[in-house]
């Protein structure tokens, strides 16, 4: 009777994990795609930093269209086989400018920028295809 119990037991715990590990398994592989995409969004907002770009649209607050220029030239430092959106907003979340496609399933990463009427927000969002 114990060895029973027993064996019905070990059956019920190997089945348990065989169905939860592939459940496990397709989190961890998400979430290490999504860390993955926020590194690359991050990656391009530091080089994009770096080469100016994000000072260059702080002085650009008034001027849409320079302000599209110099996101679209922030957009050409995303890898190729990335969607993206990119939009920049004010602190009360008026769109200043956007570029890209839909924002759904996308990893974001926002930075703030500040002009020299107020603080915005430049936020990036990247998804490898």
């Amino acid at each position: 009777m114990v060895d029973s119990i027993i064996a019905n037991s070990a059956i019920w715990i190997l089945a348990s994990l065989i169905i939860i590990a592939p459940i496990q398994t397709e989190q961890v592989s998400l979430a290490l795609g999504e860390a993955h995409d926020i590194s690359q969004a991050a990656r391009v907002l530091r080089e994009a930093e770096s080469l100016g770009y994000i000072d260059e649209l702080a002085r650009l607050e008034g001027d849409r269209a320079a302000a599209e220029e110099v996101m679209s030239k922030i957009i050409t430092l995303v890898p190729p086989n990335y969607a993206f959106s990119l939009s920049w907003s004010s602190q009360d979340g008026c769109i200043i400018g956007t570029l890209g496609g839909d924002q759904a399933n996308l990893s974001h990463v926002a930075i703030m920028v500040s002009t020299g009427n107020q603080i915005t927000f430049l936020d990036l969002g990247v998804r490898e295809v």
